[in-house]
């Protein structure tokens, strides 16, 4: 674990435009393993990420023991998250993967703000399957509704003259 947790730090202070975490997680940390924990915040580096996450609980924004570690993230002054993205609650796995694949494929198929990204895929998640309305009414997203994200939209490269 501890090679696993040198490679989220160092994964961070990379300043990747967005750090994905899927897995286990609750308010005060990524993992029952300790991968990132609210007090490890404070000792990254990096210029700041957009964050998600598929867990449960890691962005329990009304945590009662303090802030969750998504929201410690974003409450970082300096590097951190730009803005992040996760649940608040205890959140399915399989539902979840049908709510991000809406998010995903919306922020890879066209460039769109965070925000509509986010409203697009719970509606579709919704529309799909209502059933979905625990998992989707869980996430909440902390920070600017109107980022986008650089580098996630495919881009078309045109071909050279004479190609």
């Amino acid at each position: 674990m501890v090679a696993a947790r040198a490679a989220v730090v160092a994964g961070i202070a990379g300043s990747p435009s967005v750090v994905h975490y899927f897995g286990h997680g609750g308010p005060e940390v990524w993992a029952d393993e300790g991968l990132l924990a609210v007090e490890d915040v404070a000792g990254l580096s990096g210029a700041g990420s957009v964050l998600l996450t598929w867990a449960c609980q890691v962005q329990d924004y009304q945590y009662i023991f303090g802030r969750s570690v998504n929201e410690e993230m974003l409450m970082k002054p300096e590097g951190g998250a730009l803005a992040a993205f996760g649940p608040a609650g205890i959140a399915d796995a399989a539902t979840q993967a049908a709510f991000y694949e809406r998010l995903y494929g919306g922020l890879l198929a066209k460039r769109m703000s965070l925000g509509e990204a986010i409203r697009a895929a719970k509606a579709a998640a919704l529309a799909a399957d209502p059933d979905t309305s625990s998992v989707v009414e869980s996430f909440n997203l902390l920070g600017d509704p109107s980022v986008i994200i650089e580098g996630l939209a495919p881009r078309r490269i045109e071909p050279r003259p004479g190609e």
